[in-house]
């Protein structure tokens, strides 16, 4: 007599009682028990057990919900358990970015930007900033901290947004409070340019503070045209200073 494990049959009953409940549209009703079989799919990829994963993930994201169609994109874009295909991971990530899903949004959005593949089994894709821009913008939106700061670089450059120093300078303010370092250091900048050599130093103290390539010469340059009074409160700031909280 052939013995079946177990941990396969309750595969098999899990994917049967989906496959016979879905694909069915997204309701108040089901969508919790939707995210915890998304959370049991999730589980499988993080293990490495593909195969479970795409059985239990597809139909869910085919049914609608946000958190499976965001793995189906991951698993899509790195090749694992389905091929390396960026137009369906780019597909995938969209349909759960429509929905609100930040990390979703944040990786159509940087894949766009930056293109995509370097690893063999990854999926290839040319980078296009135009595209880009409004994924990240959503996903800024939604508070994901890169994503924050690459629309404020976005926004200080004209690099797929318009060029606009107001909004640049909100949402890298926005990015060094959250304290990411390349905001910090393009707020810095931004400081220094408009003469506030006080929030300048404070900014380049902390990033000296963390090895930041550039930031302890900036430093030494300020404090060569700032009086005591200056330099000594823009250090109280940097020593009392603490990130804020990214949204969850």
């Amino acid at each position: 007599m052939i013995r079946i494990p177990i941990r396969l049959v309750r595969l098999a009953a899990l994917i049967l009682a989906l496959t016979a409940a879905w694909p069915a549209p997204v309701t108040a009703q089901n969508a919790e028990v939707l995210a915890k079989s998304a959370a049991v799919g999730r589980a499988a990829f993080m293990r490495a057990d593909y195969q479970a994963a795409r059985a239990i993930l597809e139909p869910l994201a085919e049914a609608g919900d946000p958190e499976a169609q965001y793995w189906v994109g991951v698993m899509y874009a790195q090749g694992r358990g389905f091929p390396p295909i960026c137009r369906q991971a780019t597909r995938w990530y969209e349909k759960a970015a429509r929905q609100g899903h930040r990390e979703a949004a944040f990786n159509l959005g940087f894949m766009l930007y930056n293109g995509y593949g370097i690893a063999p089994d990854e999926c290839m894709l040319p980078a296009d900033h135009m595209a880009a821009a409004p994924w990240l913008r959503r996903a800024a939106e939604l508070g994901v901290p890169r994503a924050i700061y690459l629309v404020g670089h976005m926004y200080a450059i004209g690099d797929g947004l318009p060029l606009n120093r107001d909004a640049a300078f909100d949402w890298l303010k926005k990015a060094a409070d959250l304290g990411i370092p390349e905001g910090q250091a393009e707020l810095a900048v931004m400081y220094a340019e408009a003469g506030d050599r006080g929030g300048a130093y404070t900014l380049y103290f902390l990033l000296s503070m963390q090895g930041y390539p550039g930031a302890q010469a900036n430093l030494d340059a300020l404090a060569s045209r700032m009086e005591g009074w200056e330099v000594h409160e823009a250090e109280r700031r940097a020593y009392y200073w603490r990130p804020a909280e990214a949204a969850e």
